[in-house]
Formats: structure tokens, C-alpha cells, sequence
């Protein structure tokens, strides 16, 4: 759980229309008017941050080192509470020297002393609280304090205006998130939370409840008067399930006006994902350079033909798979998706959907995308018979390259007066796909879900990258003569260098024909 969430405003007063001040009240900061949808605009904000304080302020006043601020608000029961505290009502501190009287006068809207009510020998230290029943939106307050204990021995007389506001009102207008998620992964949630009456507005915590407990809460965020805020909470469901989510706005400062709308229900659909039966991944970057020789004779109509070919091949190349094997036969089309990424960077993604087209030597219906330039091939099947009836086989696979072909081809041919000629015949071609700088390990995610799916499915694996190198001769028994030769043989001559590295889960059923 965090202490400490994210506060997403939406806009200055969007969601609800400005009222209109009511008679008596001196005018507020105006509030900028209701906007489209198309114009709304997301900022964060730190919880600590009054993102705008447009509504009423407490009325402030001081004499000599002491400051005294009130304020007075009616709350839904009729009950006006008049708050005075040396200070400020956003001091995390305790008030300061004492209140050792406060007189208040009350003033009806036309102006007519309504009633006046001392109180003195207070004992509650900079901070005093008197109910009143009679007292009405917009009516005028005077308040007249003695402070001591602020400038030494002295007695500070502070004389402060105000007016009745209504209390802040805060409503939990929604919860939003997906209506279906799967077991364990994070899930985001934004619930809205707005100020309904205009006059003032509050701190409070926005609460994440997911089946009556506790998930996740965003303390002491402000909401403006007149306000709509949203607040970022996020939860993992272990279990699968229906589950029931609830959105409560609490500890409202000052006290919310009417807590019945302080709740906003819903709820989200947990499911558990299809898994990989088996899955791998395979990543390699290296420089290799090969070289084969064959030498092999065709005779034909009384006429000897010696065919002497040397096929070599060098260069960098790339490549890596990740894929599995799945205890359900998906439904076309299947959508893929996936991505491979290596030293901080992201090398190839897909997706994209899939119709099978084809069957394969066992019968399974298989569709296949390869990349001919480069980058990202897919393979799919689903399986009706066989061994793997009953299961679908996903591959994705990723390659680059920028390696050099050469081939020499040397044909001599025996005619029947024992006469021979010679050709020769090259053939040079290269190819090329993107290449990237492989760090030390290599992170590829293939995720498949079928038309009837309610989910992916879904494999991740990172893998090490290990140096290597190898030096592999395999001559023939007897030797390749010089070019062109008439002694059949074949050799091949393997070098290469490189970082690669496998990785594997779970297991194949056993093959069987």
C-alpha cells in the first residue's frame, strides 16, 4: 500500500456549473467556466499542492506578533460550527498563545445586529469552536478575540469579519477501470472526486476498497470549490473472481457538508490467464565464417561429369526465438502480439492477427508471417490430431544479418574420346536485415489470444548472454585435391564468435508417430 498517491485534476471547475453568489457574500476568485470534453486537460499534482484555492478563505486578522483566523460553516443539519484558532487553519502546528476571550456578533442580511454571545475564561489553549442553530448562509460575523501569551505579558486584541459559508461538500462521483483484468498483474483505477456547493473546498483521502478491505488510499489530497479531481490507485487480484470495488472519500478538512454521497461503487471481473504448458527462448549475436568443398562425380551416356563447388559465407548476424506450446486449440483468427529488447532498447515488436491457411505434414492448421527483410516472423498451429491434438504451438522469431555469400563452381567434363573441358562459374550475394548491440541479456514476450479468449496468453523470459567461440574443421577421407579436382570428397571448415544464450520451461508430450 502507498502512502502517497498520485492527484490528477481535471480541469477548473469542468465537471459542475458555477453557482451564483448568494446575497451578502463578497464576490470570489471566478471560476473559469464548464468545458467541453474535447478541451479537458489532465495535470499532476503532488498531493501537498492546492492545485487553485478559488473559494472562500478564512477571515484573517492580527495585532502586534498574534494572528487570529476564523471561519464559519453551515453543515447539512442546520448547525453553523464558528472555528477560531490562532494562526492559520493550515498550520500542521498547534495553536499558538491563548484565546482568553472571543466575542461574536451575528448581522442578519439587511445589516441588523441578530444577536451577540461572549464567552470568556477559555481554557482550550489558540484554539476555540462555538455551535450556533440560528445562523444562515451568507449572514455577517464579527469576531472580537483576546490573545496572551504571544508578545510576553502583553494582551492582543484581534477583531476579525467574516460571513456563514457552507461546508465543502464532497462527492465520489465514480470509480473507473476495466471491467475485466486478469490474476496478478497491477490494475490501475481513477476514482473522481468533486465539490459540490462552490463555497469551500478540502483535504481529504481517497480510498481504494476491493471487497469491503483496504487496497489503496491517497491521503490529504485538495479539491478546489467547485472542483473535480481524480486520484490514481492501483491493486493486484491474487484471486479470480467477481469482486467488488468502492471508492470512499474520508477525513474531509474542514468536515464535509453531507457524507451520504462519499461512496461510489463497482466492480471488476478477475479471470485467470491460459498458460504456457512450454515455452524457450534462444538468443544469439555473432560473426561467423564458414566454408564448404564437395567434389562429386555424374556420368551419363558414356560421358564423365566431376563437379568441384566452394560455397563460403561471413558476416554478423542476429537472431532469437521465443515460443510454446499451449493445452488449447485457439480459435481463428489469433491475434499476436510480442516484443524482443536487449541493452535497454526495444529491437522488434508485433502485432498483428493470424488466419490459419494452411495444414501442415501433421494436419494442423497453421498460418505463418515470415519477415523476408528482417525483423519479426510468426508461426502458429492448432492441432485436430496426432500427438498434439488438442494444443496450439506458437513462435516468434526475430533475425538480422549482414553476411557476404560467394560460390565457385568448376564442372570437368569427360567425353568418351577421353577429351576434357572446364567451366567455371561464380555466384555472390548478401544478405541483410537490421542489427542492434545485444547487451548482456535479452528479454522477448509472445502473447496469443484466440476469437473465443477472454484472454491472452502469455510468455516472458530473459535470458543471459554468454561469450563464446568456436573452430570446427570436418575433412574428408580422402583430401580435396587442388581446384578442380576428380577425387570425390566433401569438408567444411566452421568458425565463429559471439554472446547467445537458452532458456526453457516446462515440458513437450512425448513424440509419438
Amino acid at each position: 500500500m502507498r502512502t502517497l498517491m498520485r492527484l490528477t485534476v481535471t480541469g477548473a471547475g469542468l465537471l459542475t456549473a458555477a453557482c451564483s453568489d448568494p446575497a451578502g457574500l463578497p464576490s470570489r476568485t471566478s471560476l473559469r467556466p464548464s468545458a467541453s470534453a474535447a478541451s479537458l486537460t489532465r495535470i499532476r499534482y503532488p498531493n501537498s499542492v492546492k492545485y487553485r484555492d478559488a473559494g472562500f478563505h478564512p477571515a484573517v486578522g492580527r495585532s502586534g506578533s498574534a494572528t487570529v483566523s476564523a471561519r464559519a460553516l453551515l453543515g447539512r443539519a442546520g448547525t453553523t460550527d464558528v472555528e477560531i484558532r490562532t494562526g492559520s487553519f493550515d498550520d500542521a502546528a498547534s495553536p499558538a498563545g491563548q484565546l482568553a476571550s472571543v466575542q461574536v456578533k451575528a448581522f442578519d442580511h439587511g445589516g441588523t445586529l441578530a444577536f451577540t454571545d461572549n464567552h470568556s475564561a477559555l481554557r482550550g489553549g489558540g484554539a476555540a469552536s462555538f455551535s450556533y442553530g440560528n445562523l444562515h448562509r451568507g449572514e455577517a460575523l464579527q469576531l472580537q478575540t483576546v490573545v496572551r501569551g504571544i508578545d510576553g505579558a502583553r494582551s492582543d486584541v484581534v477583531t476579525l469579519s467574516d460571513a456563514v459559508r457552507l461546508r465543502p461538500d464532497l462527492t465520489a462521483l465514480r470509480l473507473a477501470g476495466p471491467e475485466k483484468a486478469v490474476t496478478g498483474q497491477p490494475v490501475n483505477f481513477e476514482g473522481f472526486v468533486s465539490e459540490a456547493l462552490g463555497d469551500l473546498g478540502a483535504r481529504a483521502s481517497c480510498v481504494l476498497y476491493v471487497d469491503g478491505a483496504e487496497a489503496d488510499r491517497a491521503d490529504g489530497i485538495w479539491v478546489d470549490a467547485h472542483g473535480t479531481v481524480a486520484c490514481a490507485m492501483t491493486h493486484s487480484f491474487p484471486d479470480a473472481g467477481k469482486h467488488s470495488l468502492e471508492l470512499r472519500v474520508e477525513n474531509v478538512n474542514p468536515g464535509d457538508y453531507d457524507d451520504s454521497n462519499n461512496r461510489a461503487t463497482s466492480s471488476i471481473e478477475i479471470v485467470t490467464p491460459r498458460a504456457f504448458t512450454a515455452y524457450g527462448l534462444y538468443a544469439t549475436s555473432e560473426y561467423d565464417a564458414t566454408t564448404y568443398r564437395d567434389v562429386s562425380p555424374w556420368t551419363h551416356d558414356g560421358i564423365t561429369e566431376w563437379y568441384d563447388q566452394t560455397t563460403s559465407y561471413s558476416g554478423q548476424s542476429q537472431f532469437a526465438s521465443v515460443g510454446g506450446l499451449i493445452h488449447a486449440s485457439l480459435a481463428w483468427p489469433i491475434h499476436v502480439s510480442g516484443s524482443m529488447s536487449t541493452n535497454g532498447a526495444t529491437i522488434d515488436a508485433v502485432d498483428r492477427d493470424e488466419s490459419g491457411s494452411y495444414l501442415d505434414w501433421q494436419k494442423a492448421t497453421c498460418a505463418y508471417d515470415y519477415a523476408m527483410n528482417g525483423g519479426g516472423s510468426v508461426y502458429i498451429c492448432t492441432y485436430d490430431a496426432g500427438y498434439l491434438a488438442g494444443y496450439t504451438t506458437v513462435q516468434y522469431d526475430f533475425w538480422g544479418a549482414d553476411v557476404q555469400y560467394h560460390t565457385d563452381r568448376w564442372v570437368t567434363i569427360w567425353d568418351a574420346n577421353g577429351a576434357g573441358s572446364q567451366t567455371y562459374t561464380p555466384y555472390d550475394w548478401t544478405m541483410r536485415g537490421p542489427m542492434y548491440p545485444f547487451g548482456s541479456d535479452f528479454t522477448a514476450r509472445v502473447s496469443v489470444q484466440g476469437a473465443t479468449d477472454d484472454t491472452p496468453t502469455t510468455a516472458e523470459a530473459t535470458v543471459s548472454l554468454e561469450p563464446f567461440s568456436y573452430d570446427w574443421l570436418f575433412p574428408s577421407d580422402p583430401p580435396c585435391g587442388p581446384v578442380p579436382s576428380t577425387t570425390a570428397c566433401s569438408e567444411a571448415h566452421f568458425t565463429g564468435t559471439g554472446i547467445s544464450g537458452w532458456i526453457e520451461y516446462g515440458s513437450w508430450p512425448p513424440y509419438t508417430p
